[in-house]
This record gives C-alpha cells, sequence and structure tokens, in this order.
C-alpha cells in the first residue's frame, strides 16, 4: 500500500528538465528534456540510466503532438512549459516508438566506419544469436 508519494517538480534543478515524453513499455523508459544540454556535446552520451535525453524537446513534442496543423508549435509548448503548471497531453492516435542500439556505424556520405562501446553489452547476446548452433556450411 502507498502511503507518500515524493515527486520533484520540473525545473532547471530536476535533472529531467521540463518536459518529458511517456510512451507505454514494460521497461518505463521515457523521453525527457534535460538542464544539462552541455552534455550533447559530449562524445560518450550514456549519462541517463536508460531513459533519453532531448536536445530540442520543444520541437519533438510539438511534431509528435501534430505540429502546427493541429495546434501545436514550439511556442505553444514553450509556453505551457513555461507556466510551471503540470498539463498532460494524451496522443488521439498511438504512435510507434522504435529505439535503435548501434555500437557501429557506417557513414553514408565518405563511407567511414565507426565502432562505440558497447555500454549495454548487447553485442556478445547478438553473436550469440547470431552464430549460436555452430557454422550453417
Amino acid at each position: 500500500m502507498e502511503k507518500y508519494r515524493i515527486r520533484q517538480d520540473p525545473g532547471p534543478d530536476n535533472a529531467l528538465g521540463t518536459l518529458k515524453l511517456i510512451f507505454p513499455n514494460k521497461f518505463n523508459v521515457y523521453l525527457h528534456d534535460t538542464p544539462n544540454h552541455d552534455k550533447f556535446r559530449e562524445e560518450r552520451r550514456a549519462f541517463s540510466h536508460g531513459c533519453i535525453r532531448m536536445d530540442r524537446p520543444a520541437e519533438m513534442a510539438a511534431w509528435v503532438l501534430g505540429g502546427e496543423e493541429n495546434g501545436w508549435t514550439e511556442t505553444r509548448v514553450d509556453e505551457i512549459v513555461a507556466s510551471r503548471k503540470r498539463q498532460v497531453v494524451s496522443l488521439k492516435q498511438p504512435m510507434p516508438v522504435y529505439i535503435l542500439y548501434r555500437t557501429v556505424y557506417l557513414d553514408p556520405k565518405d563511407g567511414t566506419l565507426y565502432f562505440y562501446e558497447d555500454i549495454y553489452g548487447r553485442d556478445d547476446l547478438l553473436a550469440e544469436a547470431l552464430f549460436a548452433g555452430g557454422n550453417s556450411e
């Protein structure tokens, strides 16, 4: 039984910033603003513990909510955030969210191949799944 709930209000001192976009998933992962926009310039980006920081949250929120043709502009989102009053907006239609985790990236512009640290340990699981059972030749 839950007797107490502690919640930090959104704002410049909250690690989650002022805006978050929740999408249903069993891992309770969501997209959120951050007061630490300098982190986007860092090479290593795994500062959040599972959730995903947005660099331009008002732009993303306006787009997700249907954009200008549905009355959702970045200005409107910014005004709601500036009011500091909590507002929950639900989507009329569900929107699928796909999160890609890649440790290798090929730049299509110049063909350069980049390798990144596998901070979540997913490469070993993928290799095991791909190569389980030995050689198929």
